[in-house]
C-alpha cells in the first residue's frame, strides 16, 4: 500500500480541498472509496470500523480521506450547518472520477457528519457514485435541530468542540487566536449554564466578536421557523434524483438512531426503483461512533454482536465489491432490514421497517398511573402537572458519578413533579416490539404554545428503568412541517408524538413504562409557553398541563407488537 499525504483537489469556487490517498501496490486504475470528514484525516484511524485501510487497498480500491472545507488543511470556511456539503460532495466525486488512477467508479463510507456528506452527494446524483454506506447520521434536518422544529444545545457544544480541536485552522491569525482562545475557553466551561439564559440568541458563547462558526449557530436557531432558511440548506434532503446503492446502519443507543431511520424511510419513499431495491438497513446494539462496541456497563450483548463480530468492515467491502465491481457475492440475498432485538438479544430479518408483520397495538393511559390494553370506559380525572421552562425536565438521566454509564437508570426522572408515569402490570410472558412507537395524547394546556413529551421505558423486576426511546411534539407544529396551528388554551387538543424507534423483548417480570412531561432538555430547546419564537423570546410562563384519559379522550401509546409466535 502506498500513502500520499496532503494532496489537493479544487472545488468549484477555487477552494482547495486537502486529502490523503491510499493506493494499492499495483499500477493501474481502481475504484475509489471516499470519506469526506470535518474531523481531519485522523478520523480514519480513530474509528475502528474504518481503520483497516489495507483491507480495501488489498482488494483493489483506492481510499481517499478528504477534509471538508475549512477543516484540517483544506482551504475555505466551514459552515456549521453543512451548507456546502451538497456541492462540495459532487465536486469531489466528479474530480476523483476524472483522475487517471481512478476507473471512474466511486463509493463512500463514514458515519455521523461524514455519513451526511455521503447522502448530500448522493442526493445530487453524480453518475460516478455507485455505492455509499451512510452510518449513524442525519440528513433530514440540519445538525442540532429536529423535524419538530426545535433545536438542541448540542449544536453549540459541537461548534466549540471544533474550535478547541483546531484553533489554528479556524483562527489562522496568531494574534487573533491569542485574543480569542481564552475567551472561547472561558465560555466553553459555561455552555451548560448558558442553556437556561433568555433569549437564546443572547447566549454569550454565540456572541464572541470575530469567532468563527458561532454565527452559523445564531442563523440556525433564528431560522428554525423560516422555510427559506431551510430551503437554503436544502433540507429536508430530497432523494428523488438519487441513484446509488445505500447501506444504512445505526444502533439502538445511537444519538442518530431516529434520523438514520428517517433517512431510510425517505429514500424508500422518494428514490427510484434501483435505489430502493438496492437499499439495506442494519440496526445493532451499538452507540454512536466507529467503535461499534456491544458492551455498556452492566449490559454486554457479546463480542459476536459488536462491529468486529458482525464484520461491519467486511460488509462494507462486500457492498462495494457487488455494487461497484459487480462481483458475485451474497449482498443481493441480504435481508432488507436486519435488526437486533434487545432483551432476548437476537438478530431478526424484515422486509421493511417497521417490519410488515407488526401490529400497532394501543396501550391506554388510566387513572392510578396504569397502562394497559383496555379502552377507558368512563370518565377519569386527568393527571395534572405544572411545566416551568426555567426548571425543565431533563432528557438524560445522570449516570453513576465518576463512571462512564451510557445506559443509566431513569427511575429518578420519573419521580419529578412535572413527570407523570404510566406502567403496565408485570408481564407473565415475553412481549416484543419492533418499529416506530407513537403516542396519541389528549391534553389541555393553559399556554399559547407548549410541548408534550413521551419516554418509553423497560422496567426490570428490581425496579431499574432503562430508556428505549423518547420524543416530543411542539404544539404549534403538531400538524406537520411548517403547518403552524394555534391551540386554544383551556381546551382539549390531540397530539401525535413520534416517540421513536425501538425493538425490545420485554421479558416475563418486566413492565413497560411511560414518562410523560413537557420537556426533554437540553436534547430539545424549551418551549417557553408564550407562542413566540423560542430563539428570540426573552420571557416564559409556567403552563398548567392536564393529561386526559377517559372514554372520550382515550390517550394511548401505539406499540408495534410482533406476533407472539415470532
Amino acid at each position: 500500500m502506498r500513502h500520499i499525504v496532503d494532496a489537493k483537489m479544487p472545488l468549484r469556487d477555487g477552494v482547495l480541498q486537502n486529502f490523503d490517498l491510499y493506493k494499492p501496490d499495483g499500477e493501474g486504475a481502481y475504484p475509489v472509496i471516499l470519506m469526506r470528514t470535518p474531523y481531519t484525516k485522523a478520523s480514519l484511524t480513530r474509528e475502528r470500523i474504518y481503520a483497516n485501510v489495507r483491507r480495501y487497498t488489498d482488494h483493489g480500491y483506492h481510499v481517499v480521506v478528504a477534509e471538508c472545507r475549512g477543516t484540517g488543511k483544506s482551504e475555505g470556511v466551514l459552515n456549521a450547518n453543512a451548507a456546502h456539503e451538497y456541492d462540495d460532495g459532487v465536486d469531489t466525486v466528479l474530480w476523483l472520477a476524472e483522475q487517471p488512477w481512478c476507473d471512474g467508479n466511486i463509493g463512500m463510507f463514514g458515519l455521523s457528519y461524514f455519513g451526511f456528506t455521503q447522502l448530500a452527494a448522493a442526493a445530487e446524483a453524480p453518475k460516478a457514485l455507485k455505492a455509499i454506506c451512510p452510518f449513524m447520521t442525519q440528513a433530514m434536518e440540519p445538525f442540532g435541530s429536529q423535524m419538530t422544529q426545535t433545536f438542541n444545545y448540542g449544536h453549540i457544544h459541537w461548534i466549540y468542540g471544533q474550535l478547541m480541536a483546531q484553533p489554528e485552522r479556524f483562527m489562522p491569525d496568531a494574534e487573533e487566536r491569542a485574543r480569542l482562545l481564552p475567551i472561547l475557553q472561558e465560555h466553553a466551561a459555561k455552555l451548560g449554564d448558558y442553556q437556561l439564559l433568555l433569549p437564546a440568541v443572547q447566549n454569550p458563547a454565540a456572541l464572541v466578536a470575530g469567532a468563527p462558526l458561532v454565527q452559523d449557530y445564531l442563523e440556525l436557531i433564528q431560522g428554525m421557523e423560516d422555510k427559506s432558511f431551510w430551503d437554503g440548506l436544502r433540507h429536508p434532503t430530497d432523494f428523488r434524483r438519487a441513484h446509488t446503492a445505500m447501506l444504512h446502519c445505526t444502533g439502538w443507543f445511537d444519538v442518530c438512531l431516529n434520523t438514520t431511520i428517517h433517512n431510510w424511510n425517505a429514500v424508500m419513499a422518494q428514490a427510484d426503483d434501483y435505489t430502493r431495491g438496492a437499499a439495506r438497513l442494519i440496526i445493532g446494539p451499538w452507540s454512536h461512533g466507529g467503535e461499534f462496541h456491544a458492551a455498556f456497563g452492566a449490559f454486554d450483548y457479546g463480542m459476536e454482536n459488536d462491529g468486529a463480530g458482525q464484520d461491519i468492515n467486511g460488509k462494507m467491502l462486500a457492498w462495494f465489491d457487488y455494487h461497484i465491481k459487480g462481483k458475485p457475492n451474497k449482498v443481493p440475498d441480504w435481508a432488507k432490514v436486519r435488526y437486533f432485538v434487545l432483551g432476548c438479544n437476537e438478530w431478526r430479518n424484515a422486509s421493511a421497517w417497521p417490519p410488515a408483520e407488526v401490529e400497532m397495538t394501543p396501550f391506554y393511559l388510566h387513572a392510578g398511573n396504569l397502562l394497559d390494553r383496555n379502552l377507558p370506559t368512563q370518565a377519569e380525572r386527568p393527571d395534572c402537572f405544572d411545566y416551568d421552562p426555567m426548571n425543565p425536565a431533563p432528557a438524560y438521566a445522570p449516570g453513576i458519578e465518576g463512571q462512564n454509564d451510557p445506559l443509566p437508570d431513569y427511575a429518578p426522572l420519573g419521580k419529578r413533579a412535572d413527570v407523570v408515569t404510566y406502567t403496565t402490570l408485570p408481564f407473565t410472558e415475553p412481549v416484543t416490539i419492533a418499529g416506530t412507537v407513537t403516542m396519541k395524547l389528549y391534553a389541555i394546556t393553559t399556554a399559547k404554545d407548549t410541548d408534550f413529551t413521551c419516554r418509553l421505558i423497560d422496567v426490570y423486576p428490581d425496579g431499574r428503568e432503562f430508556l428505549l426511546t423518547q420524543g416530543l411534539v411542539r404544539a404549534k407544529w403538531r400538524k406537520g412541517f411548517f403547518q403552524a396551528s394555534t391551540i386554544e388554551p383551556g381546551q382539549p387538543a390531540e397530539y401525535m408524538i413520534e416517540v421513536g424507534n425501538a425493538s425490545c423483548c420485554f421479558l416475563a417480570g418486566h413492565c413497560i413504562k411511560l414518562h410523560v412531561s413537557s420537556a426533554l432538555f437540553p436534547l430539545y430547546d424549551r418551549n417557553l409557553n408564550t407562542g413566540e419564537p423560542s430563539a428570540t423570546c426573552n420571557h416564559c410562563v409556567t403552563a398548567q398541563q392536564q393529561l386526559l384519559h377517559d372514554n372520550t379522550h382515550p390517550s394511548c401509546v401505539l406499540l408495534p407488537l410482533l406476533p407472539q409466535n415470532d
